[in-house]
């Protein structure tokens, strides 16, 4: 397609950068000898640059007739960035542009300009390559009911034989979304948009952008022409641990909660035939088949006396499992502190505790029933174990409470959290939610008033309960195929302490939740693990605070840890 636009467009080219002069300066140079024919200006935004090399650089670019450098003193926040540098553009179009990027083909403003020939062009952006020529970006898909929010097709592919028989990476293409490392948008489109959602401070505010240019009826255009190095994140580093994780995952939410429907429905302009992991277009491949149905068995099962069974509205399963045959340390306390709002009910996926007389009598003097069964199917089996047991005596109680030992607790007294669960008018209460792979309610504790847990659709769940050997299957098929089976049935979902978070919140907001919520436990594997490395200073201090008891149990049992490693 070749435009030869009439009345001659100003592009206002865009360039955040804190100090990295010279990798700022590449860019710069690559736009001078690439850019064309194309008319532009260009607009640094220096986001509080402290390095004296950067702040002599900047003051010989000032005297520059196409050139203003205006500053930014707050955090980074690329939205923001770009919605104050707007108002210092006088440009037909606008070129984000990060400042890791150099162009190395003519003509480069050209080439992205020739798709807006077609008038329900909105935004253009292009192929992006690493170093090594490979490619790194060429256009964003909506990833429906997956741990990823987004698929980027091609993303890490070099080889000529596998590119050259992927049309979509060869040819201009229609995408959900394109990537603002190097973005051209109408000015007039990003003016009708409001600009950049700042609630996205660092990353998907170039994809909520473009979703919103689609819903105004305009589309997103990927152009392969222009060669363009992209030598990505070099100027603010990857999102893959701790707080930088933490909030990458909350902006990921905020997408999902924003384009619900896309997310429900899948990305229109991509096959739902085609794998949601594949970069090469590969089909989705028939299921493996459904592992077995999960089965009770049951070692060794202890119910009180029927006269003395039944003292509370609430039943409360609970689920346990240990590799070395022991109970926690933390578990009797727990288990006291539940029994004061609840009648319990523990299944240990334990066998060895069939043989622990002394145990199993401390289980017994707190709980209605006791079960001690092989470790088949891991909590949900245990879950259903129990379910299956009681059902003559879930007629009595008005709620059923299903809860695991992945929790240390209680950090503080458990009146406020049933306070709060009770005052619910919902018929199924978690503690916490998920967006990831879709709407749900976390299976640390969840509530089932008797609306739910006597409706059709949760007995039809507890009787195809099956093991999954991989994890994502077992989250995907029985954490959220739960809550999309109650909901199904017209079931009410509310969670007490979150609102559409993303990823495991226990992680990546535990501190917040306890201060601020006066949340009563701590994820065990956020001690005892870690995966994506979060700030845990000063645990012991924080839970010491509240329960010194139950800190020196959790210290005890980190270093037990710690020495077994």
């Amino acid at each position: 397609m070749i435009y030869e636009p009439v009345n001659h467009p100003l592009v206002s080219i865009i360039i955040p950068f804190r100090d990295q002069a010279t990798l700022t300066g590449q860019c710069l140079a690559s736009i001078r000898a690439n850019a064309g024919s194309i008319k532009y200006e260009i607009i640094l935004v220096n986001n509080q640059s402290l390095e004296d090399k950067t702040n002599k650089w900047v003051n010989n670019l000032k005297h520059i007739e196409d050139i203003r450098i205006i500053d930014f003193d707050s955090d980074f926040n690329f939205a923001k960035i770009n919605n104050v540098a707007r108002k210092s553009c006088h440009g037909d179009y606008l070129l984000f542009l990060n400042n890791d990027i150099v162009f190395q083909s003519p003509e480069v403003l050209s080439q992205l300009m020739a798709p807006f020939a077609c008038r329900s062009v909105g935004a253009v952006g292009s192929q992006l390559r690493y170093p090594d020529h490979s490619i790194q970006h060429n256009g964003v898909v909506i990833v429906r009911g997956e741990r990823r929010a987004l698929l980027e097709p091609g993303k890490t592919i070099d080889h000529p034989a596998i590119l050259n028989r992927l049309t979509p990476l060869l040819v201009e293409e229609e995408f959900s979304a394109a990537s603002a490392a190097c973005l051209m948008i109408k000015t007039e489109i990003f003016d009708e948009l409001n600009g950049f959602n700042e609630s996205f401070a660092v990353t998907f505010n170039d994809v909520d952008l473009c979703l919103r240019l689609r819903q105004l009826g305009y589309s997103v255009i990927i152009t392969p022409y222009p060669t363009i190095i992209h030598f990505e994140s070099k100027s603010r580093g990857k999102d893959l641990h701790g707080e930088d994780l933490a909030r990458q995952q909350k902006e990921q939410g905020l997408l999902r909660q924003e384009h619900t429907n896309l997310y429900r429905n899948g990305d229109p302009l991509y096959s739902q035939t085609i794998h949601s992991h594949s970069r090469t277009y590969g089909l989705q491949i028939d299921r493996e088949p459904t592992p077995p149905l999960t089965k009770e068995r049951i070692i060794h099962a202890w119910q009180r006396g029927r006269k003395h069974s039944i003292r509370k509205k609430s039943l409360l399963f609970f689920a346990q499992y240990s590799a070395d045959g022991m109970i926690r340390d933390d578990i009797i306390p727990l288990l006291k502190a539940y029994q004061r709002h609840a009648d319990l009910v523990v299944i240990a996926a334990t066998p060895q505790l069939a043989e622990q007389t002394r145990t199993l009598k401390k289980l017994q003097s707190l709980s209605q029933v006791v079960i001690v069964r092989e470790n088949d199917g891991y909590d949900f089996g245990s879950w259903m174990t129990g379910i299956r047991f009681c059902s003559q005596m879930l007629e009595d109680y008005e709620q059923v409470i299903l809860t695991n030992d992945s929790l240390w607790g209680p950090i503080s007294p458990l009146g406020q959290l049933f306070n709060r669960l009770n005052a619910s008018p919902a018929d199924v209460v978690g503690l916490t939610d998920d967006l990831m792979y879709s709407y749900h309610l976390q299976s640390s504790l969840i509530a089932f008033r008797k609306t739910a847990f006597t409706h059709s659709a949760f007995a039809d769940f507890w009787s195809s309960i099956h093991t999954w050997s991989q994890k994502r299957d077992l989250v995907k098929q029985q954490e959220v195929g739960l809550s999309k089976r109650m909901m199904s049935a017209g079931m009410t979902l509310e969670s007490l302490y979150s609102r559409h978070s993303n990823g495991n919140i226990l992680h990546f907001s535990w501190r917040s939740l306890i201060i601020d919520q006066n949340f009563p436990f701590l994820k065990v594997s956020l001690l005892r693990d870690n995966p994506t490395q979060q700030n845990i200073d000063n645990w012991f201090e924080l839970i010491n605070s509240r329960n010194p008891k139950l800190a020196r149990i959790i210290q005890c049992q980190v270093e037990k840890i710690s020495r077994a490693d």
